[in-house]
């Protein structure tokens, strides 16, 4: 049955979800028209009072560029906004597939933002301010214009932390961050801080105010001196109080208009670079910089001037930015090159006419040249299909003439085609060539490859076969296919690991246990006589950890010698640590316990290795990943002297595939095949969770000590965990991504 808010508001599907909540398409019962309803389960600890004061706000606003937002309610411990259905999608969506937005375009939604700006600014009594502009917060409509959404309803909630709502790393102003950057002459000293007396803010604000998003706003903001700005940072506590950002010392910079011109400025900057603006002024690539991006010189004069550091040196209104885009042409250095142009052409008309005739001639000369060319680029490249090169050459060139005159015409891009196949110069083929191939075969039997790997250095290659039941790893020289060593006898099983330990040594899974290889005395090293399938190998090459089917023991070793550093029992509880939901460690019930061991079905892995487990060492072989038939991940410390050496990581007991790897402190994983696939990273420093996504879509990871990269459908992004964002996009598809690999 359909679930119904404030017997209003009828819900009828997810369509997002993110960290400030989940948001639904629903209908108004009334109205019978498509709303959207955000839904926070934050609770309400601003009064009713002034939170009627915000609603009212919000529900009187009416504007061609802003949603109207119907209402704002409490149900069952869950807050709701309602607000118009948008159309289209928003701006981040082309930036995230790598459009190429035009600086016309740009221009014009720029002027549309401005004036809803405008709007919001000069709402009595004190005016209204966004707090978290940026590309995801404005929607375009299939008809081509935009919508600013997403108002910073968290300030209205007073929790702690709402602040950071509105902070969107690299949109959000200086002030955002309680950082100052305005100057020494332009405040008075009071008691122990520095007071400033704002006299601007925006259109139509009564003098001394700062347009704060909520309507109680005050008069003064206090700055801390000098000395405070430099030693002291803004912490989360600080971050609740929605008219500004406090420091440690007590003194609070409050967000005006100004911020709002910031945010922006940095949006439009990363509409026509392509790239989002680092979060601090002082690492912000100059616009100018981006010369591919043609972006005109008045046009970065605005951007540059919207996100100056010091917020006295911006637009100090929406009105101002405004009218600097639409007096554009009237700075703008081609404008007046086409105002001369338009006299020297009105000069030169009777000069055209006189010319006229003479230019017929010379374009009917050139028609017939261009038509000579395409004819014999096209015999070119008949020559070229069959075989005969010289003579494709020959007329290719004869096509494309040493020495051209300036009345001749440009190159007939035909003839250039035909020149560049005959040369050999590049192939227009889409996808990739084999550069060699090798034929896989043991006494004249052909060979089916299970799995193959690369040497560090690309000059050999591994690969598991299978023959009638004859398990071997063989290994050859890349550029001359011949055989680099002889086959290894391998464990007989398609889970069986290996790994180029480096150029010159080789670690396998063998029929008498983990064996190390010497590639370049052909001998063996040394071998553990433990069986082994699945091996894990730390980043520095001197740790490796051994699992055999679904025995509840992992093995470590010592890859230089082969001695056993560690014995890891899977399947022990009492001294297993559970790491809840909110990031608290807790002892494991061992009642509670699923199986205990890697999932491993009889018969399957002497057919396929379905990559479905996770066994991963970290950097220096400290830490051991292992993922569970229960569903669970597990972490293990190989320090004895450490009371808590394993933390397990819950997940939905129907998780079947697992992904991951340590990158530095961090350890990531991926797990999906369940009801839900989850991100998650965590902190082996502080043993605390630092990153968790779930979501219905299908998560890929690749973690490993160069970073952390995540796919989410058709876009894979770099995750910076000291930030907690998701820095920049890596690549994009057409479609689902399954998997991906760094080469």
């Amino acid at each position: 049955m359909p679930q119904v808010i404030a017997s209003t508001y009828e819900i009828l599907k997810e369509i997002g979800a993110g960290g400030g909540g989940v948001v639904y398409l629903g209908r108004h019962l009334r109205l019978d028209k498509l709303i959207v309803l955000k839904a926070d389960k934050r609770s309400l600890k601003a009064s009713p009072e002034m939170l009627r004061r915000e609603v009212d706000a919000l529900k009187n606003l009416t504007h061609t560029y802003i949603p109207q937002v119907y209402d704002f309610v409490q149900e069952d411990g869950v807050v709701y906004t309602v607000m118009d259905y948008i159309e289209g999608e928003s701006l981040d969506k082309p930036l995230k597939r790598g459009d190429h937005i035009p600086q016309s375009q740009v221009i014009e939604w720029a002027c549309e933002l401005l004036e809803a700006l405008r709007y919001l600014h000069s709402r009595p009594p004190h005016g209204i301010l966004h707090s978290d502009i940026k590309p995801a917060n404005v929607m375009v409509t299939p008809q081509g214009d935009i919508r600013l959404i997403d108002f910073n309803i968290a300030l209205a909630l007073g929790e702690e932390g709402a602040v950071r709502v509105g902070r969107s790393l690299g949109y959000a102003s200086p002030e955002h961050f309680g950082e100052d950057y305005t100057e020494g002459d332009s405040r008075t000293r009071t008691g122990g801080g520095t007071r400033v007396e704002r006299q601007r803010g925006r259109a139509g604000a009564e003098p001394g105010t700062a347009a704060a998003f909520h309507t109680g706003g005050t008069g003064t903001e206090v700055l801390p001196p000098a000395s405070a700005r430099s030693q002291s940072s803004p912490s989360p506590a600080d971050a609740g109080t929605p008219s500004g950002v406090s420091y440690s010392s007590g003194h609070t910079v409050l967000l005006d208009v100004r911020s709002d011109i910031y945010s922006m400025g940095a949006t439009l900057y990363h509409l026509l670079t392509g790239e989002r603006p680092a979060q601090k002024v002082q690492e912000i690539k100059p616009i100018t910089s981006f010369q591919n991006r043609n972006i005109s010189p008045a046009v970065a004069d605005i951007i540059t001037k919207a996100m100056n550091p010091n917020p006295d040196r911006r637009y100090q209104t929406a009105e101002e930015m405004l009218s600097a885009f639409e007096h554009l042409h009237e700075r703008d250095a081609r404008t007046r090159r086409r105002r001369r142009h338009i006299a020297m052409t009105a000069a030169a008309a009777l000069l055209v006419a006189l010319l006229g005739s003479a230019m017929a001639y010379v374009g009917l000369r050139q028609s017939d040249q261009q038509s000579k060319a395409a004819v014999l680029a096209g015999e070119s490249r008949d020559a070229l299909r069959n075989g005969d090169v010289d003579t494709a050459l020959s007329l290719a060139l004869e096509a494309l003439p040493e020495e051209q005159g300036i009345l001749d015409p440009p190159y007939v891009p035909a003839a250039q085609l035909a020149l560049a196949n005959a040369l050999g110069v590049y192939d227009l083929t889409d996808g990739y060539k084999p550069f060699r191939a090798i034929h896989l075969e043991s006494s004249g039997t052909a060979l089916k490859p299970v799995k193959a790997k690369l040497s560090p250095d690309g000059t050999k290659a591994a690969a598991l076969v299978n023959s009638q039941g004859s398990w071997q790893i063989l290994i050859y020289d890349t550029e001359s296919g011949n055989p680099a060593a002889p086959p290894l006898a391998a464990e007989a099983s398609s889970l069986t690991e290996f790994f180029f330990r480096d150029d010159g040594t080789f670690l396998y899974a063998g029929q008498n246990g983990l064996t190390l290889y010497d590639l370049g005395g052909q001998r063996e090293l040394w071998s553990t006589g433990e069986r082994a399938a699945d091996i894990a190998l730390s980043a520095d090459g001197r740790v490796a950890a051994t699992v055999y089917r679904d025995e509840p023991v992992a093995r470590v070793y010592a890859a230089d010698t082969g001695d056993r550093l560690y014995t890891v029992d899977l399947g022990r509880r009492d001294h297993n640590l559970y790491l809840t939901e909110d990031g608290r460690l807790e002892p494991l019930d061992a009642d509670a316990a699923g199986e205990n061991h890697m999932p491993y079905t009889e018969g399957i892995d002497v057919l396929l290795d379905r990559n479905d487990n996770l066994f991963a060492l970290d950097a220096d072989g400290s830490w051991l990943a292992v993922s569970f038939a229960d569903g669970a991940v597990r972490l293990f410390c190989m320090d004895e002297s450490m009371p808590d050496r394993t933390v397990l990581m819950p997940y939905e007991t129907d998780s079947r595939h697992f992904e991951g790897g340590f990158c530095g402190s961090y350890f990531a994983v991926a797990a999906s095949g369940g009801t839900l696939s989850s991100f998650r990273a965590v902190d082996l420093d502080r043993r605390v969770d630092a990153l968790i996504r779930d979501s219905k879509r299908t998560f890929h990871i690749l973690a490993d000590e160069s970073g952390i990269y995540l796919s989410d459908l058709d876009y894979v992004a770099e995750i910076e965990m000291a930030s907690d964002e998701i820095l920049r996009g890596i690549a994009s598809a057409d479609s689902e991504i399954l998997s991906f690999y760094r080469v």
